[in-house]
């Protein structure tokens, strides 16, 4: 296998320390076991409102009888985004989710549309350009291309560029969960008038970005233990693999697959699994995204608009910039004062929801029509954002979904060709060195 191959080029004794050293993850594979244990039971209401909605829609046959959700009902196999039906945990009887479907389809926020949408939030953020060249141009043809600084580069050889560099996964990934949060919040929702006064200040975002953010840190573990333990065996057989991966999917996700006891191979389908790369990073960098974001906060007394009070400030631009010179832990204290991965500002930023799924009732006993008689209408602080209640059967298509996939997809490339162009210096290609600032090998 590659991994085993790769330990002999490095210092790494074992797989578990090679991914560690491929993550600068601040710890061993323990210590994200601990966060997760903290944030489980948060997944596990999510999990079961969930579950109750499918039922609502399906029926209790199409579950298996069975806590576990059926990976297939999840909107994909791998199942780590469940925004992918939102129009089945959403109904047309919540108003503000209603009226965002409504606002997109009347604006039209496809195409050529969304990078404009993006280009406004990577503005306010003060991501908007590289050296006074635009992250996003569009050529007269209408196609989309990024600042020509070199003319054998293009915008998926940036993003793959920015991927291989391991040791800048963490602040990679908590940019662009951070913008995710950002162009899903209520005031940037409004500022594109997709939302108005008048919609209920109901919690409706925050679950809509539960179901885009928590399933996937349970699938990220899952997908690194389940290969780590094999490995550590020393010798198994393809079944060992498929059943080791079911069993850890049950295990953090409670999930199960079609695969019965033969286990299923659904895991092929993953490009981060079939090429041996650990999700670790990733994993890290969604915890540190709420970090962050929680250092915004504490700056403002503007409770109702973060991204106000991240206008003018120049600490995210910074932590790209040197995204490529320093271990990303090592990035957060400096610029952040952030020392170690905490999973608290996560449980905080969601404890509106939580009391929200509380009042569901207990994971075991949640009413399968998930029926509540009361709503919460607290504002997180710095986003606007809070969840409702829905009782009707939904439609099969996600159009609520677009709304993190859009505009905050896009907005993530943006953040992604910025710190490639801000922050790497060299880099080789092609068995050449080359450099940013010009256009030919060096």
């Amino acid at each position: 296998m590659e991994i085993i191959y790769s330990l002999t080029s490095t210092d790494a004794t074992d797989a578990d320390s090679y991914w560690l050293m491929q993550t600068e993850f601040p710890g061993p594979y323990d210590d994200a076991r601990k966060l997760w244990e903290g944030i489980k039971p948060l997944y596990l209401k999510l999990q079961s409102y969930v579950r109750s909605r499918l039922v609502s829609r399906y029926g209790e046959q199409a579950l298996d009888n069975s806590t576990d959700i059926p990976a297939h009902l999840l909107g994909s196999l791998l199942s780590y985004d469940w925004s992918n039906i939102a129009d089945v945990v959403f109904t047309d009887t919540d108003v503000v989710y209603a009226n965002i479907q409504k606002a997109l389809k009347e604006k039209n926020l496809g195409g050529k549309s969304t990078y404009e949408t993006a280009g406004k939030l990577l503005t306010k953020l003060g991501l908007d350009e590289v050296g006074h060249v635009p992250v996003f141009a569009w050529r007269e043809s209408g196609k989309l291309s990024t600042p020509d600084r070199n003319p054998n580069l293009n915008l998926p050889d940036i993003i793959s560029l920015v991927y291989c560099e391991s040791d800048t996964l963490g602040v990679y990934e908590a940019a662009v969960g951070l913008s995710s949060l950002l162009a899903s919040s209520r005031p940037y929702l409004s500022s594109l008038e997709l939302l108005t006064e008048e919609d209920p200040n109901t919690p409706t975002l925050l679950l809509l970005q539960a179901l885009r953010i928590l399933p996937r840190l349970p699938y990220y573990l899952a997908a690194d233990l389940s290969r780590l333990d094999l490995l550590r065996s020393g010798n198994f057989t393809g079944q060992q693999v498929a059943q080791s991966w079911d069993r850890h999917r049950e295990e953090f996700q409670q999930i199960s697959t079609s695969g019965g006891e033969e286990g299923g191979w659904d895991f092929m389908f993953d490009d981060q699994i079939t090429s041996n790369k650990p999700y670790l990073g990733k994993f890290a960098g969604i915890i540190a995204q709420f970090q962050i974001l929680e250092v915004f906060q504490n700056m403002t007394s503007n409770t109702t608009d973060i991204l106000q009070a991240m206008e003018g400030n120049t600490l995210l631009r910074q932590l790209l910039q040197e995204g490529m010179s320093l271990k990303w832990p090592e990035l957060l204290e400096k610029h952040f004062q952030i020392v170690g991965l905490d999973d608290e500002p996560l449980l905080r930023y969601f404890r509106p929801l939580e009391e929200f799924l509380d009042r569901q009732g207990s994971p075991k006993n949640l009413n399968p029509e998930g029926r509540s008689g009361d709503s919460l209408t607290p504002v997180i602080a710095g986003t606007g954002v809070n969840v409702t209640t829905n009782t009707t059967s939904p439609k099969t298509t996600s159009v609520g979904s677009a709304i993190l996939i859009g505009c905050a997809t896009v907005a993530a490339i943006g953040i992604v060709t910025t710190l490639f162009l801000i922050g790497r210096k060299r880099f080789k290609r092609g068995g050449h060195e080359y450099q940013i600032a010009k256009s030919e090998p060096i």
